[in-house]
């Protein structure tokens, strides 16, 4: 997700702990935005895992190659069954 923060964040929260508790295995992909809690692994399980991109700034290009690039080497990596993202970043 490119938008950790705000309703995105209080629904991930929420997704991510249900699917913890049904056994599924899971990692966020994100790029911090300002208002991303500085301590945001702590509102997930501990067994969560997370990747950080560098921050949606500037040129959208260079927000998708490095976010598609880390995204792509998670699945090449993990072969997840289901792949959920969130943007505010359109097209």
């Amino acid at each position: 997700t490119e938008c950790l923060a705000g309703g995105v964040l209080s629904f991930l929260q929420r997704a991510v702990h249900e699917l913890h508790s049904a056994g599924v295995r899971q990692t966020l992909v994100f790029s911090p935005r300002p208002d991303t809690p500085a301590d945001v692994e702590r509102l997930f399980p501990d067994d969560t895992q997370f990747v950080r991109t560098p921050a949606a700034r500037g040129s959208h290009l260079s927000f998708v190659w490095h976010f598609s690039r880390a995204l792509n080497e998670v699945v090449a990596r993990q072969r997840p069954d289901a792949v959920h993202l969130h943007s505010t970043k359109a097209g």
